[in-house]
């Protein structure tokens, strides 16, 4: 690690002045020769030694250095107001060097455990990403699948719709043979006419009633199978679209999809 050493006065009414100067001239220099750290210190010594280290021009420069400043003036004991403007005190000199470079292995080991702890990270979220899209994936059928399962469905409604119209049809039969058996019965003057007339507007009813239920039925199922018809992929063929596929027949759905030089296919409502 290069080190740049500026020798200054560090007692006497010249050093304040001096480390003022030293101070603001490193700044100066900070970006040519990327200065990362400055260590203000100096051996021990009495009060009146360390004196220098208590100015106010001093304290205000070293507060404004935009270079980080670690204070190591005298002994682990001393305390100047230096210490309390710095942005660390060290204990002496060489404790300040400790801190300002760590030990090489200290910090190799620091950054291969970061790494460690940041790969598992990586792989936990990978993992439950990967468990994430396969849910959905089983949750969402394909298009083909929900045409397929919307026409079974139409033809279940239509094979329900013919046999409840039989049975009622066959009831309303049942019920009208009985009725014309309990007229052929009784008596055929009045009575009989009256009863006729009734099966009439009955049978009238019946036909309507039929009638009006196979159109509704019948609108039902032609509902269901234009609703089908719209979300039919060879619908959207129809209307101009187009599906891209890649070379295994997978449909693309993002450009990010593609790579570069890959052969593509592109379906249309006429071939491919």
């Amino acid at each position: 690690i290069p080190v740049l050493f500026f020798p200054t006065p560090v007692q006497g009414d010249s050093a304040a002045p001096r480390l003022v100067e030293a101070i603001r001239y490193l700044n100066s220099l900070r970006d040519s020769q990327q200065i990362d750290v400055l260590i203000i210190g100096r051996g021990g010594g009495s009060m009146e030694d360390l004196w220098a280290f208590n100015d106010e021009k001093l304290a205000r420069a070293i507060f404004a250095s935009d270079i980080p400043v670690i204070s190591a003036v005298g002994h682990e004991t001393d305390f100047t107001i230096a210490d309390f403007v710095s942005d660390l005190r060290a204990p002496t000199p060489s404790a300040a060097l400790e801190q300002a470079v760590p030990n090489k292995q200290d910090l190799i080991q620091t950054v291969s455990q970061k790494q460690e702890r940041l790969q598992r990270k990586m792989l936990q979220e990978l993992g439950r990403l990967r468990e994430h899209v396969e849910a959905v994936r089983l949750r969402l059928a394909s298009p083909v699948a929900m045409v397929q399962q919307y026409a079974q469905r139409v033809d279940d409604l239509d094979s329900l719709l013919r046999e409840r119209t039989l049975r009622q049809l066959e009831n309303l039969r049942s019920r009208t043979t009985g009725i014309a058996e309990k007229l052929f019965l009784l008596s055929p003057g009045r009575e009989l006419s009256t009863h006729r007339h009734s099966l009439k507007i009955l049978w009238n009813r019946l036909t309507r009633a039929v009638s009006l239920l196979h159109k509704k039925r019948s609108d039902s199922v032609q509902q269901r199978m234009d609703l089908l018809d719209s979300l039919s992929p060879l619908s959207v063929l129809h209307r101009g679209y187009s599906v891209t596929l890649d070379n295994k027949g997978k449909a693309l759905r993002s450009v990010k999809e593609v790579h570069s030089g890959e052969e593509l296919q592109v379906r249309m409502e006429d071939g491919t």
